[in-house]
């Protein structure tokens, strides 16, 4: 429809017309203001060139270490399979042969603690999990089960030839030397075995028990130090003190067989003059020059167990438990059980004193004490027998005589251990565990024991005819008949 746009005033009424009006559009923002994008800094050839460099080498270095340490476990683990193999099956010459010829003392040594070695794994074989190269030397860590636990060790081997053996070598570094000190234990170690040192209240509960357990002089305190020393292999369960027993055995010149034993002698030197004038008389001659000594054991190590440091404390030296087994901050059972029999007959050794008479008596009191020690060392090491056996303890020993067992236990045979073990059971079961506490007070008093029924109230020989009688009549089993409680 056109629209007429030829108007005239007056032709039409005005009629007001209603236009709405749009509200005006909000302003609008302001232009954003828009920066170019920075050129990023470009690397050159050459930087890039270098940091490729670098990280192959690094690649490199990775690949060369990862196939160094297979080729080194290759090499390392077919000798820890063959050792396991050798004392699960008691061979004897494959153990040898596995074994650093270099040191033939050490090489022996090993070779005939192989029965006692064998319980330090279950038999599964042990696995290589890292092995440090020094030269023709090698630390391997070997990881191995005992008692349906995962542990491990340390082995140090040496390249002889083209074959690694077992030797008595220490690669790497052990870090400096800590002390730690409590109220019966003063502890030395070396930074990897740093986690010892949470231990040291359990170590101070257990020598403080054995210290009022054998009413030890004041004050009674171990300075026991933790060492990585090849020297201290092989370890033995239940081996107890480092070293056999000073003795001396004195035999009377005209009279062949007529003989006494001073055992310990090394712990009190006072009195030795009256003792052996008193000896002479007990061996029926009329002077000291008419005896001659016939055998005569000293600990040749400057620091030995039972011996006085110079703060006073009696000396210890033990074996790292890296080299016996380890896992996390927990030491192997076995090494536990074996510290604190060395803990008890450390202090044992040094209460008992000198102890002088015929070998009976003095060795069948030895017997005793040595099995107490056993005793109470499982007990609170947390051990328990026959949890704890040793390998030689699966049955009773067949040693019946407690002279031959105290005299092979001063030498250091811990093959008897579990002989010693079960002699001091009878006597708790019999006399009770203060009659035998009595019986070592006796001996410690008296300066040279010419009646042994005067400190066992009956001879040694009905000791052993009635432990004997006791063994027979429990079926020579193992498992404990009397309790053994700490307030005993």
């Amino acid at each position: 429809m056109p629209i007429d746009f030829d108007w005239q005033e007056g032709s039409h009424r005005f009629h007001p017309e209603i236009v709405p009006v749009q509200p005006a559009p909000p302003p609008a923002p302001p232009p954003r203001e828009i920066h170019a994008p920075r050129a990023r800094p470009r690397l050159s050839n050459l930087t890039l060139l270098a940091l490729g460099i670098v990280l192959g080498i690094i690649a490199g270095v990775s690949i060369l270490t990862y196939e160094g340490q297979r080729n080194a476990r290759a090499d390392v683990a077919p000798v820890l399979v063959l050792q396991q193999q050798a004392l699960e099956q008691g061979d004897r010459d494959l153990y040898r042969s596995l074994i650093d010829d270099r040191d033939p003392a050490w090489q022996a040594a090993m070779v005939n603690a192989q029965p006692q070695t064998v319980l330090l794994s279950d038999q599964t074989p042990p696995s290589v999990h890292r092995v440090t190269l020094q030269g023709d030397l090698a630390e391997a860590d070997v990881v191995f089960r005992y008692d349906g636990r995962s542990f491990q060790r340390l082995e140090s081997l040496r390249l002889t030839g083209n074959q690694w053996r077992l030797a008595p070598v220490q690669v790497g570094d052990w870090g400096p030397v800590a002390t730690t000190t409590g109220e019966y234990v003063t502890l030395h170690y070396r930074q990897r075995d740093a986690f010892l040192a949470e231990l040291l209240p359990q170590m101070d509960a257990i020598a403080r028990t054995f210290c009022r357990r054998y009413a030890a002089p004041s004050p009674c305190r171990v300075d026991l130090s933790i060492e990585p020393d090849p020297d201290l292999l092989p370890f033995l369960p239940g081996q107890g003190a480092t070293t056999p027993l000073a003795l001396t055995r004195i035999e009377a010149l005209r009279s062949p067989g007529n003989a006494a034993v001073m055992l310990n002698p090394q712990t009190d030197g006072a009195g030795d003059n009256a003792t052996v004038r008193q000896l002479a008389q007990f061996l029926g001659v009329r002077s000291i020059r008419r005896l001659k000594v016939t055998t005569q054991v000293a600990p040749v190590v400057p620091e030995t167990a039972g011996e006085a440091s110079a703060s006073g404390a009696l000396a210890v030296r033990f074996i790292s438990p890296h080299l016996v087994g380890w896992s996390g901050k927990t030491p192997h059972p076995l090494w536990w059980l074996a510290l604190t029999e060395t803990l008890g007959e450390t202090i044992l050794r040094q209460t008992l004193g000198p102890v002088t008479g015929s070998d009976q008596a003095v060795y069948t009191l030895w017997a005793a004490a040595r099995g107490d020690v056993a005793l109470w060392a499982e007990r609170l090491s947390g051990v328990p027998f026959p949890n704890g056996v040793l390998p030689h303890d699966g049955q009773v020993a067949t040693e019946t005589d407690p002279a031959v067992i105290g005299a092979s236990l001063a030498a250091g045979d811990t093959t008897q251990r579990a002989a010693a073990r079960s002699f001091a059971l009878y006597l708790h079961a019999t006399v009770g565990e203060k009659g035998l506490l009595a019986m070592l007070e006796k001996a410690h008093n008296t300066l040279v024991i010419r009646d042994a029924s005067a400190v066992f109230g009956q001879t040694p020989g009905d000791l052993a005819a009635g432990w004997r009688a006791w063994e027979n009549e429990r079926g020579q089993t193992t498992a404990d008949d009397g309790p053994l409680t700490a307030d005993s």
